[in-house]
């Protein structure tokens, strides 16, 4: 076994794998999680053997990061620094149940009564709930008792249910609120999630499967309140992780505002598993409404917003070594201050004998086997790895103090595992008895053991989380919170986006981001940030797995970046942002999810929810415009693909319109088939149905196109801005050859109009999220759309002296966002105007004719029996 007997993890597999395939490029490529897969030499050895040549290479030398001192002050590139963001949603939208009867769903029972009342939701559905409880069955009701902790009782519990051709649909683990009377926390999710992933992530027919988690936070996965149990943040890392190694299972979590009536949780939970939205990981639910969280671009000024602190002291867990190192140096050169470094290795204050004149990791190494079988010891792979990593970690020791001292600062090294409040505490009583309090928290320290969650030990998890978890515990144990003036948590992306291969990572360091969150509540006058660092260039990512990530599509960031937003991050303030994302997004487009069959949703819509909509009125009738049918069918596709972009919807075809009735909602059925997948591109027929008795209207259709992010905005080369026949915008919503009330209302002004073109200066205006409902999106801005459609309406007015309504599009392409307060330009060229029909190519686009957004071939149809409704 390459890992217990070797030593070699999964990222030093990545790092051997690529070597290899530089010495020898003919070898096969394998993704990171096969290799996974693979625990013996003689396993890779038989899975690269079918495809090696003879093919002479050149072996790779790695580059070694560089030295802290050599650490500069660096500029940023723009967008690489994002802060976690709360983003409201919509109500969920609703697919046509398609479990299979008396499909077996697990439930855990948290002590709140939720088990119950969900299990009647979900037999309502055609499910069979069955409830796992850490005390005994009570009531009759079909529960099992499990104590949470037990592998090889929760094993036999899962077999029997699947056993006679029982079939296990989903499973909901909701963390009991107060985890002291309780035996069931994140060991317990974590188990149910491994053993259940064989029976759950299967490709077949059997409807939905899901795998959904619960949290009582606050409702909005931490960002709105500040008394709650950071460690119910952990289920989200559990959740986003799973559904990123299970492609047949809907993976969410679901953080639900405290002292809710159970039937109002239970449909909560009810709703969002049915939920058609794959793009969506984890929502927060209550009396705020629906949420989710997003990011959006962080700004770092290289000025400090905070005075620099006097005299600090800082304890920093994991700071002896790697990234965290080199962010503290670079802090101590702007700060000063002293810095008690604290971590599991061993310092030398002298070397032992065999290792005292090997300079090199390859003397190191020689050094070690000679000293192993000087003792009589076989020197194993592992031995002589145990003994090297020992003595190098000595000296990263010892030259990252004698860093932080050229750098300005005091440092000290404290042998004590940060996981041990009391250890913790004894090793630096006599250490704070000079330097004073401590003034600030560094929590850097962490470990890796990657693993598909199949495959993960119960010994690694609680290795991976607790040393982030209980060791930040420990630090706290450590201060006076109120007198703290910086708090600093080192989390990940990982945690974030989830990432394959590290559940235990990520759900520990999302528990860090809302122990953050809910410290800078209770403590405003601390600083507080919580780093969620993408892959490092220099930290524990070597060329061969930097080169992984990038053919992934994840930017490495370079050593220097981390240490320039390190100290710009904490010279502001908490409002530049508590969770800092570094780095670009982890989230990949899949194309390997297959849509079988026919994908229907119920989608709602009213005034309520989205009163923007009450602008759009044709003959004081609100009616859906036609730029949001086209987003809806567009969005019945994207959200089915996450990662992926209605780039083209073709075809579009309008056949009766949406009457939106502001006393209730309308609910329109949308139908999705996957017509072809041809290289990057995935293509479906659409359409939209009416429900609410009006059974067979159909309403709108198109075919779509998705393809993985935005294509290139090609140069739309005819802008005429040679001023001819100019208009003010007001004049035709005053004179009525637009219907379209404020909000919509954004031709600005027509700046040329002849016998085939017009081109007008338009502006996106700002609206609430709010009143946008499920079209606040960033995929189509709804008002810049209708921009281009509101201009062929008035070339027609103008030209022909006719009202006119769109009702086709040959094809609507999306490049470019147009984001709320933008201007921008449209261009219309007629291509056809044959009464009652009139045909245009509309454009929108920037001053230097870059394209955002196009729609070729739109109708509209001219008549004068249409002024009724203006």
């Amino acid at each position: 076994d390459m890992e217990a007997d070797l030593g070699i993890d999964s990222i030093k597999r990545v790092e051997i794998l690529g070597a290899m395939r530089e010495r020898f490029p003919h070898l096969p490529e394998l993704e990171a999680a096969e290799l996974a897969e693979l625990k013996t030499l003689g396993q890779v050895a038989s899975r690269l053997s079918g495809g090696v040549t003879d093919a002479p290479g050149k072996l790779s030398v790695p580059t070694p990061s560089p030295a802290p001192s050599e650490m500069k002050s660096a500029s940023l590139p723009e967008n690489l620094v994002s802060v976690a963001v709360a983003r409201e949603l919509p109500s969920p939208d609703r697919i046509f149940p398609d479990f299979p009867q008396g499909g077996i769903v697990i439930v855990s029972d948290d002590g709140t009564g939720l088990a119950g009342a969900l299990g009647a939701s979900l037999e309502g559905l055609g499910l069979a709930p069955v409830i796992l409880s850490c005390a005994p069955p009570v009531n009759g009701k079909r529960r099992i008792e499990w104590n949470g902790e037990s592998e090889d009782d929760l094993a036999q519990i899962i077999a029997g249910l699947a056993g006679n051709g029982g079939i296990i649909s989903g499973c909901v683990f909701a963390m009991p609120p107060d985890r002291a009377k309780s035996t069931y926390g994140p060991m317990s999710a974590f188990l149910l999630a491994k053993h259940l992933a064989p029976f759950l992530n299967i490709k077949d027919t059997a409807g939905r499967r899901f795998f959904v988690t619960v949290s009582r936070m606050d409702g909005c996965l931490g960002t709105g309140g500040a008394d709650f149990d950071s460690i119910h943040g952990c289920l989200s890392g559990l959740a986003k992780t799973a559904g990123l190694e299970w492609e047949n299972v809907f993976c969410r979590a679901i953080d639900i505002e405290p002292g809710l009536d159970l039937s109002l949780e239970a449909e909560f939970i009810s709703g969002e598993i049915l939920d058609p939205d794959l793009r969506i990981t984890e929502t927060g639910r209550g009396t705020r409404g629906r949420m989710t969280l997003d990011f959006r671009p962080a700004v770092l000024s290289d000025t400090a917003s905070m005075p620099a602190p006097e005299n600090p002291v800082f304890l920093v867990s994991g700071g002896a070594r790697g990234v965290t190192a080199a962010c503290v140096t670079a802090l101590a050169q702007k700060w000063g201050g002293r810095y008690i470094l604290a971590g599991r290795s061993q310092h030398f204050t002298t070397e032992p004998d065999w290792a005292q004149n090997a300079s090199s990791e390859g003397q190191l190494k020689e050094a070690a086997v000679r000293h192993l079988q000087g003792t009589g010891e076989k020197p194993s792979p592992k031995a002589v790895t145990a003994l090297v990593r020992e003595v190098s970690a000595s000296r990263e020791i010892s030259r990252t103090l004698s860093e932080i001292r050229r750098a300005g600062g005091e440092a000290i090294y404290i042998k004590a595992d940060a996981t041990d409040p009391a250890a913790l505490a004894s090793a630096l009583a006599p250490i704070t008895a000079e330097t004073g309090p401590i003034t600030g928290l560094i929590h850097g320290a962490g470990v890796i053991h990657d693993k598909p969650l199949h495959q993960k030990d119960a010994a690694d998890f609680i290795k991976v989380f607790k040393t982030k978890t209980d060791g930040l515990a420990a630090l706290m144990n450590c201060v006076d919170p109120a007198s703290l003036k910086h708090l600093v948590t080192f989390s990940s992306a990982a945690g974030f986006f989830g990432n394959p291969g590290q559940c235990d990572y990520s759900m520990a360091n999302e528990a860090l981001n809302k122990a953050a969150l809910a410290f800078s509540k209770k403590h405003p006058g601390c600083r507080v940030v919580s780093f969620n660092w993408g892959p490092i260039d220099g930290g524990m990512v070597g060329p061969e797995l930097k080169s992984h990530f990038e053919k992934r599509g994840v930017d490495v960031v370079p050593l220097a970046h981390c240490t320039e937003i390190f100290t710009r991050a904490l010279s502001g303030g908490n409002e530049t942002g508590i969770q800092l994302l570094v780095g670009s997004s982890m989230q990949e487009a899949d194309s390997n999810r297959e849509i079988v069959g026919e994908h229907r949703a119920v989608a709602t819509f009213g005034l309520a929810a989205a009163p923007f909509l009450a602008d759009h009125a044709i003959g004081e009738k609100p009616v859906l415009p036609t730029v949001c049918a086209i987003s809806v069918l567009a969005e019945a596709c994207e959200r089915l693909y996450p990662g992926f972009h209605a780039a083209k919807v073709s075809d579009y075809r309008l056949f009766t319109g949406v009457t939106l009735d502001p006393s209730k909602n309308s609910a329109l059925e949308v139908s999705v088939r996957q017509t072809s997948k041809n290289g990057n591109g995935l293509a479906f027929d659409v359409s939209v149905t009416g429900t609410n008795g009006k059974k067979g209207v159909n309403h709108y259709g198109a075919t779509v196109k998705l393809l993985p992010g935005r294509p290139e905005p090609p140069t739309y080369l005819h802008f005429v801005s040679i001023p001819q026949n100019a208009e003010n915008g007001t004049v035709f919503y005053q004179d009525k050859t637009l219907f379209h009330g404020p909000r919509f209302r954004v031709v600005e002004k027509v700046i040329h109009r002849s016998e085939k073109k017009l081109t007008a200066l338009c502006r996106a205006p700002r609206v609430c999220a709010s009143e946008l409902g499920r079209f606040a999106t960033d995929s189509m801005n709804p008002f810049a759309a209708d921009a281009l459609l509101q201009c062929l309406l008035v070339w027609i007015r103008r030209t022909l002296s006719l009202p006119s309504l769109p009702t086709a599009a040959a094809c609507v392409e999306n490049f470019r966002p147009v984001k709320p307060g933008d201007a921008f330009y449209v261009s219309l060229d007629v291509t056809r105007a044959e009464l009652p029909t009139v045909t245009a190519d509309i454009t929108a686009h920037d001053e230097d004719g870059l394209v955002l957004f196009r729609i070729s071939g739109a109708q509209a149809t001219a008549s004068e029996s249409l002024n009724k409704h203006f």
